[in-house]
């Protein structure tokens, strides 16, 4: 019997990363129980609510002083040696080399990958803070930090998952890794999308019955927020009674969304609700009357999926690997130019025909997608 482990830190407010060890999970329970037994390394107490008894949960502790010392030195320090103190100094490091596993999947990007003595399969999400280097949440030293932490990973784990072709291409030329231990799975739907039922999103988060675009994106300046609420102000004065859903936790460029909002005087018509429960998404994509994306970074992205799968027009920013995941299931448009978003968003909301094209070829995408794609890339390293 092959023993597989399973490293979980983040928790939904952890967005894309969370629905990605959603679909992680949903993978691992397929597997045959009388070939595989599954072990859950857990730092958040969240997981306990939501994986069945065929995962057996192995708590870990608070890391302790000594181990916050060490996270924050690590890049200053040999890896070779610091892999020797981690095993040596953290109780966590230790309970996981203790199980013994085949190898262990780290689904969110965790250097931890580099320290265990297991063998260890990682993905990576993204190198944007080499191709994106320009946004605030791209500092110097986060980007010294990744650097190392990535480069660690990618020298570590036995293999390498990514979303996309273009994924797999900055991994191999960022680090220089051999193209054959990285391995190609697109992101998919979550699958609480599949469990939801609608609820009266208007009078559980009191916003207008109108029609609305919605965005669901956390507040970083590189979701580019500020050129969607610019499109916004121009939409708004086309079409009446058309509001702006914003969800998302709030990060680094939040006040000055705020800002932008009180200089257009689009208090009224602009709804920034935060962080939404997963459970309400459903309601929020099939109610909207399209989904805007107009991140600058990729490779791919989650929401667009979510768009598709529910049936809720799409404009999507033509950026990275998008065009070749969305195809033809939304309109693309040119980030940098609010313009741009201003005239495909209007194009989509007043033309009824284009817009059941969307929705129609955005189910056939997601209807194909779902067959194969993820859970075979998983099963081949896996299998």
């Amino acid at each position: 019997m092959k023993k597989i482990g399973l490293y979980l830190s983040v928790g939904p407010r952890a967005g894309g990363s969370f629905q990605y060890c959603l679909s992680v999970i949903k993978y691992l329970q397929n597997l045959d129980n009388s070939n595989y037994e599954i072990i859950v390394f857990s730092t958040n107490e969240i997981w306990k609510k939501r994986l069945n008894k065929k995962f057996k949960i192995v708590k870990l502790t608070k890391i302790n002083i000594l181990e916050r010392i060490l996270n924050y030195l690590n890049i200053f320090i040999p890896s070779k040696f610091s892999k020797f103190l981690f095993n040596k100094f953290s109780l966590n490091i230790r309970t996981i080399n203790n199980t013994k596993c085949d190898y262990i999947l780290f689904p969110s990007q965790e250097n931890l990958s580099s320290k265990i003595k297991i063998k260890s399969i990682t993905t990576i999400h993204d190198l944007m803070h080499i191709y994106e280097k320009r946004f605030r949440e791209y500092s110097f030293y986060e980007r010294l930090k990744r650097d190392y932490s990535y480069n660690e990973i990618c020298r570590n784990s036995q293999n390498i998952i990514v979303d996309s072709k273009i994924g797999k291409k900055h991994v191999v030329e960022s680090f220089n890794v051999d193209k054959k231990k990285v391995i190609l799975a697109p992101f998919e739907p979550p699958s609480y999308l599949k469990k939801s039922k609608l609820v009266d999103i208007h009078k559980k988060y009191k916003i207008p019955k109108n029609k609305f675009i919605f965005y669901p994106a956390q507040f970083w300046e590189h979701k580019n927020h500020i050129n969607l609420i610019k499109a916004f102000n121009l939409i708004q004065k086309k079409i009446d009674k058309i509001n702006l859903v914003l969800v998302g936790t709030e990060k680094n460029n939040l006040k000055n969304i705020m800002k932008v909002i009180k200089n257009f005087n689009l208090y009224n018509k602009v709804f920034i609700l935060g962080y939404v429960d997963e459970k309400d998404m459903y309601s929020f994509y099939k109610n909207a009357s399209l989904t805007s994306f107009v991140s600058y970074c990729g490779p791919t992205n989650i929401p667009p999926l979510e768009a598709m799968y529910t049936g809720c027009p799409l404009v999507c920013s033509n950026v990275y690997g998008m065009k070749d995941q969305i195809k033809n299931g939304g309109l693309l448009v040119n980030p940098n130019s609010y313009k741009d978003i201003y005239e495909k968003i209007l194009i989509v909301l007043t033309n009824s025909k284009l817009k059941k094209e969307i929705i129609r070829n955005g189910f056939k995408i997601t209807e194909k997608n779902k067959k194969y794609k993820f859970l075979s890339s998983l099963d081949k390293i896996i299998k």
